[in-house]
């Protein structure tokens, strides 16, 4: 799991809190769609972050067993991902849903990737 990093000398770092609503994306070696900036060529230091998709996530049952549709979010093991129960933490913490399922442990599962939108609404006069 992959949230802005608070150190301005990077753009991103490994989650390593529950609930982060700092997520923004998984670290992937095969990424369907990633989001970089386009100022430069591509640097090796690069880190490939899955924006959408469904992207193969390390999870942690930290927090219970995961099933087929949990929603997921960071754990407080670096760089996984778990399934949120807590309804009023969840709010813009969510990283995905889980298409695998883990029982125990850590493993990797296939995760969709879900896109978080933000809609505004105006009052025009």
């Amino acid at each position: 799991m992959l949230v802005l990093s608070e150190d301005s000398g990077s753009d991103v770092s490994k989650s390593s809190q529950s609930y982060s609503t700092l997520v923004t994306g998984i670290y992937s070696t095969k990424p369907g769609v990633i989001g970089r900036r386009q100022a430069g060529v591509k640097s090796d230091s690069e880190i490939p972050m899955a924006m959408v998709g469904i992207v193969p996530t390390k999870v942690s049952t930290e927090n219970g067993p995961i099933k087929r549709g949990d929603l997921l979010v960071t754990s407080a093991t670096e760089g996984y991902a778990m399934k949120g129960t807590d309804r009023g933490r969840m709010l813009g913490a969510i990283v995905g849903k889980a298409l695998g399922s883990l029982d125990s442990g850590m493993g990797v599962i296939e995760v969709v990737r879900l896109v978080a939108v933000s809609i505004s609404y105006f009052e025009y006069v």
